[in-house]
C-alpha cells in the first residue's frame, strides 16, 4: 500500500508526485519493505513508512526550507481526509550541525512488510495521450533514480534505523548517533553515552532547491527493547521525544 499512498496525488488528482524512491531493509537474511521517499517536484520531501499497525499515519513531509520551517506529519481521518497533526521542529544537535528527525527500533523484522518481487504502480485513468505520456515520464524518472536497500552491521541486539537531517552547507564530519531515542527505547533505561556503535550510513540528496541532505543510519544495539517495535520523533527541542509502540 505504500506506493498507493506515495502516488496518491497522481492517481487521485493528476498532479506530479515527483520522484518516488523505494526503501528496502535487509534484515536477518530477508528483504523487507521499509517505505518510500517522495522527492516532490516543489522541493519538499515526503517519507511514507510501510509497517504493520501504523494506524492512520500517512506520511512525514520535510519542507523545502526545512532548516528554517521544518515540516509536519499527516494522518488520515475516519472520513478519509488528510490532516496535518504534528508540526515538528526536529531536535538540533551539536549546535545545529545536524537534526534528528525520527528513529525506528525493532526486535526483528516481523512487523515489516515482505518486499514484493516487483513494484506495482496504481492504475491511472488518463483521458489523453498527453496525460499518458506525462504519467510514463514520472514513472521513468523514479525508475532511473532507483531504490535504496538499508543494511545492518553484524552484531547482537535490536535493530535501529535513525534518520538525520544535515544542512547542505555542513560537512558530515562529526556526524554522530543521537543516543536519546535509543535510551528511551530500552527496557531498563541506561546511558549509552559511552557506547560505541558500528553504523552503516546511507545518504539521500533530495533536490538542488532544498537546504538539507538526508542521512540514514542503521545499527545494532546490544540491549533489550521495552516494545517489539517503536518509533521516536522529536518535536520542539524543548519537549520530550514522542514514541509510538507496537
Amino acid at each position: 500500500m505504500v506506493f498507493m499512498r506515495a502516488f496518491e496525488r497522481l492517481w487521485k488528482e493528476g498532479k506530479d508526485p515527483g520522484i518516488v524512491v523505494p526503501i528496502f531493509l535487509r534484515i536477518e537474511n530477508d528483504y523487507k519493505m521499509f517505505g518510500a521517499f517522495s522527492l516532490n517536484s516543489g522541493g519538499s520531501v515526503s517519507f511514507f513508512p510501510d509497517f504493520y499497525k501504523l494506524d492512520n499515519f500517512h506520511h512525514l513531509t520535510l519542507n523545502q526550507n526545512f532548516i528554517e520551517k521544518k515540516g509536519h506529519a499527516t494522518k488520515v481521518e475516519v472520513n478519509g481526509k488528510h490532516k496535518k497533526t504534528i508540526h515538528f521542529e526536529a531536535s538540533a544537535l551539536q549546535g545545529g550541525s545536524f537534526y534528528h528527525l525520527i528513529t525506528f527500533v525493532m526486535k526483528d523484522g516481523d512487523l515489516l512488510m515482505d518486499a514484493p518481487s516487483q513494484i506495482e504502480c496504481p492504475d491511472i485513468h488518463y483521458q489523453t495521450d498527453e496525460e499518458r505520456q506525462s504519467y510514463n515520464a514520472w514513472i521513468d524518472r523514479s525508475v532511473t533514480k532507483g531504490h535504496l536497500t538499508l543494511d545492518f552491521p553484524d552484531g547482537k541486539g535490536f535493530y535501529a534505523v535513525q534518520v538525520l537531517i544535515l544542512p547542505k552547507a555542513k560537512s558530515t564530519d562529526g556526524l554522530a548517533v543521537n543516543r536519546d531515542p535509543l535510551e528511551a527505547a530500552l527496557l531498563n533505561r541506561k546511558s549509552l553515552e559511552k557506547e560505541n556503535f558500528n553504523v552503516r550510513r546511507t545518504v539521500i540528496d533530495p533536490h538542488e532547491r532544498t537546504d538539507f541532505t538526508i542521512i540514514i543510519l542503521t545499527m545494532r544495539v546490544p540491549h533489550e527493547l521495552k516494545a517489539e517495535f517503536a518509533f521516536y520523533m522529536a518535536q520542539d527541542p524543548e519537549r520530550p521525544i514522542q514514541a509510538s509502540k507496537s
